[in-house]
Protein backbone atom coordinates (compact mmCIF):
# COMPACT_ATOMS: atom_id res chain seq x y z
CA UNK A 1 0.00 0.00 0.00
CA UNK A 2 1.43 3.23 -1.01
CA UNK A 3 2.03 5.88 1.53
CA UNK A 4 0.76 9.28 0.55
CA UNK A 5 3.25 12.01 0.45
CA UNK A 6 6.30 9.74 0.37
CA UNK A 7 6.78 10.08 -3.37
CA UNK A 8 6.68 13.82 -3.19
CA UNK A 9 9.25 13.82 -0.41
CA UNK A 10 11.58 11.68 -2.48
CA UNK A 11 11.15 13.95 -5.47
CA UNK A 12 11.95 16.97 -3.36
CA UNK A 13 15.07 15.26 -2.04
CA UNK A 14 16.23 14.48 -5.55
CA UNK A 15 15.82 18.06 -6.80
CA UNK A 16 17.43 19.68 -3.73
CA UNK A 17 20.82 21.17 -4.58
CA UNK A 18 23.84 20.40 -2.63
CA UNK A 19 25.75 23.33 -1.15
CA UNK A 20 28.73 24.39 -3.23
CA UNK A 21 32.23 23.87 -1.99
CA UNK A 22 34.40 26.62 -0.58
CA UNK A 23 36.26 28.69 -3.21
CA UNK A 24 39.77 27.62 -3.94
CA UNK A 25 42.55 29.92 -2.92
CA UNK A 26 44.51 31.07 -5.96
CA UNK A 27 48.15 31.86 -5.44
CA UNK A 28 49.87 34.33 -7.78
CA UNK A 29 53.63 34.27 -8.25
CA UNK A 30 55.18 37.83 -8.55
CA UNK A 31 58.48 37.81 -10.43
CA UNK A 32 61.09 40.36 -9.18
CA UNK A 33 61.89 42.98 -11.90
CA UNK A 34 65.22 44.90 -11.71
CA UNK A 35 64.82 48.64 -11.12
CA UNK A 36 66.48 49.53 -14.42
CA UNK A 37 63.80 47.57 -16.29
CA UNK A 38 60.95 49.45 -14.69
CA UNK A 39 59.43 52.48 -16.40
CA UNK A 40 60.64 54.79 -13.63
CA UNK A 41 64.14 53.37 -13.79
CA UNK A 42 64.31 53.84 -17.53
CA UNK A 43 63.23 57.46 -17.21
CA UNK A 44 65.89 58.05 -14.54
CA UNK A 45 68.58 56.52 -16.73
CA UNK A 46 67.53 58.70 -19.66
CA UNK A 47 67.63 61.86 -17.56
CA UNK A 48 71.04 60.90 -16.15
CA UNK A 49 72.45 60.35 -19.63
CA UNK A 50 71.19 63.74 -20.77
CA UNK A 51 72.80 65.44 -17.79
CA UNK A 52 76.07 63.57 -18.32
CA UNK A 53 76.18 64.55 -21.98
CA UNK A 54 75.52 68.19 -21.03
CA UNK A 55 78.34 68.20 -18.48
CA UNK A 56 80.78 66.65 -20.95
CA UNK A 57 79.81 69.18 -23.62
CA UNK A 58 80.29 72.08 -21.18
CA UNK A 59 83.74 70.81 -20.21
CA UNK A 60 84.75 70.42 -23.85
CA UNK A 61 83.56 73.94 -24.68
CA UNK A 62 85.42 75.39 -21.70
CA UNK A 63 88.64 73.59 -22.56
CA UNK A 64 88.48 74.70 -26.19
CA UNK A 65 87.58 78.30 -25.37
CA UNK A 66 90.26 78.99 -22.76
CA UNK A 67 93.24 78.80 -25.15
CA UNK A 68 91.37 80.97 -27.64
CA UNK A 69 90.62 83.51 -24.89
CA UNK A 70 94.30 83.58 -23.92
CA UNK A 71 95.37 84.14 -27.52
CA UNK A 72 92.87 86.96 -27.89
CA UNK A 73 94.03 88.60 -24.65
CA UNK A 74 97.65 88.29 -25.73
CA UNK A 75 96.85 89.94 -29.03
CA UNK A 76 95.06 92.84 -27.35
CA UNK A 77 97.88 93.44 -24.89
CA UNK A 78 100.57 93.19 -27.54
CA UNK A 79 98.70 95.67 -29.71
CA UNK A 80 98.21 98.10 -26.86
CA UNK A 81 101.85 97.81 -25.80
CA UNK A 82 102.89 98.70 -29.33
CA UNK A 83 100.68 101.79 -29.24
CA UNK A 84 102.22 102.89 -25.95
CA UNK A 85 105.59 102.61 -27.66
CA UNK A 86 104.30 104.94 -30.38
CA UNK A 87 103.28 107.45 -27.70
CA UNK A 88 106.74 107.19 -26.19
CA UNK A 89 108.30 107.91 -29.56
CA UNK A 90 106.10 110.98 -29.99
CA UNK A 91 107.28 112.38 -26.66
CA UNK A 92 110.84 111.05 -26.74
CA UNK A 93 112.72 114.32 -27.42
CA UNK A 94 110.52 116.24 -25.01
CA UNK A 95 111.10 113.65 -22.30
CA UNK A 96 114.84 113.83 -22.77
CA UNK A 97 114.63 117.61 -22.57
CA UNK A 98 112.65 117.50 -19.33
CA UNK A 99 115.22 115.14 -17.88
CA UNK A 100 117.94 117.74 -18.45
CA UNK A 101 115.86 120.83 -17.61
CA UNK A 102 117.64 123.54 -15.56
CA UNK A 103 117.02 123.55 -11.83
CA UNK A 104 117.82 127.26 -11.27
CA UNK A 105 117.72 130.48 -13.24
CA UNK A 106 121.51 130.80 -13.12
CA UNK A 107 122.09 127.47 -14.91
CA UNK A 108 123.66 127.62 -18.35
CA UNK A 109 120.69 125.71 -19.83
CA UNK A 110 118.25 128.37 -18.64
CA UNK A 111 119.17 130.69 -21.51
CA UNK A 112 117.70 128.32 -24.11
CA UNK A 113 114.70 127.28 -22.04
CA UNK A 114 112.22 129.48 -23.92
CA UNK A 115 112.85 127.69 -27.21
CA UNK A 116 113.15 124.23 -25.67
CA UNK A 117 110.03 124.44 -23.48
CA UNK A 118 107.90 125.42 -26.47
CA UNK A 119 109.00 122.26 -28.28
CA UNK A 120 108.22 120.17 -25.20
CA UNK A 121 104.70 121.55 -25.03
CA UNK A 122 104.07 120.72 -28.69
CA UNK A 123 105.51 117.21 -28.34
CA UNK A 124 103.44 116.29 -25.30
CA UNK A 125 100.30 117.68 -26.89
CA UNK A 126 100.90 115.38 -29.86
CA UNK A 127 101.61 112.41 -27.56
CA UNK A 128 98.46 113.10 -25.57
CA UNK A 129 96.36 113.20 -28.75
CA UNK A 130 97.85 109.91 -29.92
CA UNK A 131 97.20 108.21 -26.58
CA UNK A 132 93.58 109.41 -26.52
CA UNK A 133 92.89 107.46 -29.71
CA UNK A 134 94.04 104.15 -28.21
CA UNK A 135 91.48 102.35 -25.99
CA UNK A 136 92.91 100.58 -22.97
CA UNK A 137 93.07 96.77 -22.81
CA UNK A 138 90.18 94.95 -21.14
CA UNK A 139 92.66 93.07 -18.95
CA UNK A 140 93.86 96.36 -17.38
CA UNK A 141 91.12 98.98 -17.90
CA UNK A 142 92.75 101.70 -15.75
CA UNK A 143 96.08 101.65 -17.59
CA UNK A 144 94.97 103.99 -20.37
CA UNK A 145 93.63 106.53 -17.86
CA UNK A 146 96.91 106.48 -15.96
CA UNK A 147 98.94 107.06 -19.12
CA UNK A 148 96.67 109.97 -20.03
CA UNK A 149 97.01 111.45 -16.55
CA UNK A 150 100.78 111.13 -16.78
CA UNK A 151 100.89 112.89 -20.14
CA UNK A 152 98.73 115.70 -18.76
CA UNK A 153 101.21 116.16 -15.93
CA UNK A 154 104.15 116.14 -18.35
CA UNK A 155 102.39 118.76 -20.46
CA UNK A 156 101.75 120.91 -17.40
CA UNK A 157 105.40 120.58 -16.45
CA UNK A 158 106.49 121.74 -19.92
CA UNK A 159 104.20 124.76 -19.68
CA UNK A 160 105.62 125.66 -16.28
CA UNK A 161 109.12 125.51 -17.73
CA UNK A 162 107.90 127.81 -20.49
CA UNK A 163 106.62 130.27 -17.90
CA UNK A 164 109.84 130.03 -15.92
CA UNK A 165 111.81 130.96 -19.04
CA UNK A 166 110.00 134.29 -19.11
CA UNK A 167 110.53 135.03 -15.42
CA UNK A 168 113.54 136.21 -13.50
CA UNK A 169 115.27 135.59 -10.19
CA UNK A 170 113.25 133.95 -7.42
CA UNK A 171 110.08 133.83 -9.50
CA UNK A 172 111.89 131.81 -12.14
CA UNK A 173 113.37 129.50 -9.49
CA UNK A 174 109.97 128.84 -7.95
CA UNK A 175 108.47 128.00 -11.33
CA UNK A 176 111.39 125.72 -12.10
CA UNK A 177 110.83 123.91 -8.81
CA UNK A 178 107.11 123.46 -9.51
CA UNK A 179 107.84 122.27 -13.03
CA UNK A 180 110.28 119.65 -11.73
CA UNK A 181 107.73 118.45 -9.16
CA UNK A 182 105.10 118.01 -11.90
CA UNK A 183 107.61 116.16 -14.05
CA UNK A 184 108.52 113.77 -11.22
CA UNK A 185 104.87 113.10 -10.39
CA UNK A 186 104.14 112.40 -14.05
CA UNK A 187 106.94 109.85 -14.10
CA UNK A 188 105.55 108.10 -11.01
CA UNK A 189 102.09 107.89 -12.57
CA UNK A 190 103.55 106.56 -15.82
CA UNK A 191 105.58 103.94 -13.95
CA UNK A 192 102.47 102.77 -12.07
CA UNK A 193 100.70 102.35 -15.40
CA UNK A 194 103.61 100.27 -16.70
CA UNK A 195 103.45 98.05 -13.61
CA UNK A 196 99.76 97.34 -14.20
CA UNK A 197 100.37 96.70 -17.88
CA UNK A 198 103.17 94.23 -17.17
CA UNK A 199 101.04 92.46 -14.56
CA UNK A 200 98.29 92.00 -17.14
CA UNK A 201 100.84 90.66 -19.61
CA UNK A 202 102.19 88.21 -17.04
CA UNK A 203 98.71 86.81 -16.42
CA UNK A 204 98.46 85.73 -20.06
CA UNK A 205 102.04 84.43 -20.23
CA UNK A 206 103.55 87.42 -22.01
CA UNK A 207 106.98 88.81 -21.14
CA UNK A 208 107.52 92.26 -19.70
CA UNK A 209 106.76 95.15 -22.03
CA UNK A 210 110.30 96.52 -21.59
CA UNK A 211 108.86 100.03 -21.88
CA UNK A 212 110.21 103.03 -19.99
CA UNK A 213 108.80 106.43 -19.08
CA UNK A 214 109.22 109.49 -21.32
CA UNK A 215 111.62 110.86 -18.72
CA UNK A 216 113.89 107.94 -17.89
CA UNK A 217 116.51 110.00 -16.07
CA UNK A 218 115.87 112.86 -13.70
CA UNK A 219 118.68 115.28 -12.88
CA UNK A 220 119.76 115.40 -9.27
CA UNK A 221 121.54 118.10 -7.36
CA UNK A 222 124.50 119.78 -9.04
CA UNK A 223 123.69 118.10 -12.36
CA UNK A 224 124.19 114.56 -11.00
CA UNK A 225 121.83 112.17 -12.81
CA UNK A 226 119.70 109.77 -10.77
CA UNK A 227 117.22 107.10 -11.90
CA UNK A 228 113.59 108.04 -12.28
CA UNK A 229 111.43 107.31 -9.21
CA UNK A 230 109.58 104.04 -9.07
CA UNK A 231 106.33 103.35 -7.22
CA UNK A 232 106.46 101.57 -3.88
CA UNK A 233 103.88 99.93 -1.69
CA UNK A 234 102.85 103.26 -0.15
CA UNK A 235 102.38 105.07 -3.44
CA UNK A 236 98.76 105.29 -4.52
CA UNK A 237 97.93 106.96 -7.78
CA UNK A 238 94.43 107.44 -9.10
CA UNK A 239 93.62 108.47 -12.63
Amino acid sequence: MAIKGKKKAQQRSKTRRRPGGAPRVQYSHHEHIPWYQTSGGRVGIAVGLVLLIGIIAAVVVTVTREPQADVQAQGELEGYTTQVGVVLSASGDAGAGLAQAPTASDDDAFAGLTKDAGKWVTAFQSAQLTAAQVPGPRQAPTVAELFQSSLSLYLESARLYELAAGAEGKDADRLLERAAAQRDLATIVWTNALVLLDEARTEVDLPSSALTSPVTVIPGNAGEATPAPTPDATTEVTP
